[in-house]
């Protein structure tokens, strides 16, 4: 484990009204999409604390993780809060001192722990206020944000979303390239968890 580990905030609180069916629990392989996701970022063996944010089906979503190294903090506001308000639940959640944090999407399971490592190797060279993946001149997630951003994600209002805190340090955020397509895609409906299956599919032939 690094000296200075970073955290990271899983988001899994949301409805899946797109999917039809509960995202987190959908299949990939002989484990639960979550289960995956939460994989590939212990696997860098550079997380510390994994906190997991749960808002719908709590129960459910804790319930495939109680195998695994990770910690909960529950959004009950997730229905009307949107996004932001699960964001603003896993920073709270954070322990003092945190040194940076990941923001993580729980619905991108086929991010390679190679690209997590490839950002957590730019933060600690260049301790940016974020630093973010692009795929061919996209930007994707995860988000790597120093600590100190922690404090101005709680103070956005309520109907402000997170692009409000990256648009106000993007002269000074750092973009890393990375060959791994996941960045770009999440997975909101049935076509895209098909394309997901495809991808990690390919990745562990």
């Amino acid at each position: 484990m690094n000296p200075r580990p970073v955290a990271a905030i899983v988001l899994a609180a949301g409805m899946s009204q797109r999917m039809g069916r509960l995202k987190p629990l959908l299949p990939f392989g002989d484990k639960p999409m979550l289960a995956r996701v939460v994989e590939n970022l212990l696997a860098t063996q550079e997380i510390a604390p994994l906190i997991v944010v749960t808002g719908h089906a709590a129960p459910e979503i804790t319930a495939v993780l109680q195998d695994y190294s990770v910690k909960f903090a529950h959004n009950k506001d997730y229905a009307a809060g949107g996004m932001l308000s699960s964001v603003q639940t896993g920073v709270r959640a954070l322990p003092s001192p945190t040194s940076a944090f990941l923001l993580v999407l729980g619905d991108q399971p086929t991010v390679r722990p190679a690209t997590l490592q490839a950002l957590l190797k730019v933060w600690r060279e260049t301790e940016a206020p974020i630093v973010l993946p692009t795929h061919h001149g996209r930007r994707g997630h995860p988000l790597l944000f120093s600590s100190h951003c922690a404090s101005e994600i709680l103070d956005l209002p309520a109907d402000a979303t997170l692009k409000t805190c990256v648009m106000r340090y993007m002269a000074e955020t750092i973009q890393v390239p990375v060959p791994d397509e996941s960045i770009l895609a999440d997975v909101d409906t049935p076509a895209d968890y098909e394309h997901a299956l495809q991808i990690w599919q390919a990745q562990n032939a």
